[in-house]
């Protein structure tokens, strides 16, 4: 699956869901993928879920979703769902969220963090945690996006 890559961003704001997007009904994989979306947000009580956001950069406008947002005093979390792709998570934080939350809060730190439930795809298996709390740690400490390993079953 692609993304859109921000190029110099003006301007970003939470919005609704963009009324021209057509409803799908997703099958096989995607359907999948969105089954664990949602038990990861029933799991995680004080995320936002499916958060929508409008915003324009050198590209023109154009409109996102954050899988997961946890908003706190000082910092903004955001969660990528992802079955087995870490990678391709790891690449949307960083090229498409992170800009997009750092003009909408300026004044809190970004934190991003894979969620998978396969670790098949995973290369840099130094960064698998198995909590939130310890991927979230681990993110604001050394600065990067770590892998939150769960497979559907037991705590966050």
């Amino acid at each position: 699956m692609t993304f859109r890559h921000i190029v110099g961003l003006h301007y970003a704001a939470m919005c609704l869901r963009p009324a021209n997007l057509p409803k799908s009904r997703p099958k096989g994989a995607k359907a999948a993928g969105l089954r664990y979306e949602k038990a990861l947000a029933a799991a995680i009580p004080r995320a936002e879920h499916g958060q929508w956001f409008e915003f324009t950069d050198m590209n023109g406008p154009g409109h996102c979703q954050m899988d997961l947002l946890i908003v706190g005093n000082k910092r903004v979390v955001v969660i990528e769902c992802k079955l087995t792709d870490v990678q391709a998570g790891r690449a949307q934080i960083e090229d498409l969220y992170f800009p997009i939350a750092r003009k909408v809060w300026p004044d809190k730190k970004p934190l991003g963090i894979v969620a998978a439930r396969h670790l098949s795809k995973e290369n840099q298996l130094e960064l698998v945690e198995d909590t939130l709390k310890g991927a979230i740690l681990r993110a604001e400490s050394q600065n990067v996006i770590p892998t939150l390993h769960w497979i559907e079953r037991g705590p966050i």
